[in-house]
């Protein structure tokens, strides 16, 4: 996925003192594919996304890590996106779901005002993942928007960020724009290697062939337990596999290529480093 360049204009002096911060330090980007636009810090950079996920397709804001690149992947701050397949009145079965999935850690319901225009949104959270997030629903024109932001809370930091969020103007469908789904197989598989496809069915047939790596029959088992950030690590046994390359994982054994471990170091394009 390319990191394109931030662009917009610079945020209006209320704006700045609403966040707090010099006009010159601030930025509003947009993307018309979903119609919406948020103030930002300048030195934050957008990933807008080729794809859809979940029905979903948007924008990304990421910040930037100290002494790395943007190749380099950043932190995620917040996500906005347009629910395609959801409509404004399932957004509440939507939150109850979702508190559902989520009842061990627990999830809670927050309304909250999304936009300039202060419209009702509804935010659920904290969501587990590799950067623990809250997701807000907000129905605007026929329209829905799940914005993630990113922290194990939504503070007054992510709250302002919703605030600072725009939508309207014209929209192109998902279908329109004839994204591909996350999990498509054109994205990811490559199919014009042949040579490459016979290594990694090689490679592949090798690591099966090993019921259980060595170095993981000596160590203990552990069952699942809640970790301090409000996120659940699973049991020592699971394993789930990736779409690695051929040589993922490789220098750790043949039983490892092409497959990662719960709670061992994850790898790129894992959603945790960045893209």
């Amino acid at each position: 996925m390319s990191v394109l360049s931030t662009t917009g204009k610079l945020a209006s002096p209320a704006q700045a003192a609403q966040s707090n911060a010099a006009p010159e330090s601030l930025i509003r980007s947009s993307d018309a594919n979903v119609a919406a636009s948020i103030v930002h810090p300048k030195e934050w950079f957008v990933q807008r996304e080729p794809y859809t996920f979940n029905e979903t397709h948007g924008f990304t804001l990421w910040k930037p890590v100290s002494n790395s690149s943007r190749d380099h992947g950043g932190i995620p701050a917040v996500r906005v996106a347009l629910a395609n397949g959801l409509q404004a009145g399932e957004i509440e079965a939507t939150v109850r779901s979702r508190l559902a999935t989520y009842s061990r850690i627990p999830a809670t319901r927050e309304e909250v005002r999304v936009g300039r225009r202060g419209l009702k949104g509804v935010a659920v959270g904290p969501i587990p993942g590799s950067t623990p997030s809250t997701e807000v629903y907000v129905a605007m024109d026929k329209r829905v928007y799940q914005i993630t932001v990113y922290g194990e809370t939504l503070d007054a930091k992510g709250k302002r960020l919703l605030r600072d969020a725009d939508f309207g103007g014209s929209l192109q469908t998902a279908r329109s724009l004839e994204l591909p789904d996350a999990n498509a197989p054109e994205l990811l598989y490559a199919t014009d290697d042949p040579q490459l496809a016979e290594q990694e069915r090689s490679v592949k047939a090798e690591a099966r062939s090993q019921e259980v790596a060595p170095e993981l029959s000596t160590q203990a088992y552990t069952g699942e337990f809640q970790l301090a950030e409000g996120c659940w690590r699973p049991d020592s046994s699971y394993f789930f596999q990736t779409q690695h390359g051929t040589y993922a994982n490789k220098r750790w054994g043949a039983a490892y290529t092409g497959w990662t471990i719960v709670g061992r170091p994850n790898y790129w394009s894992q959603y945790t480093h960045g893209n």
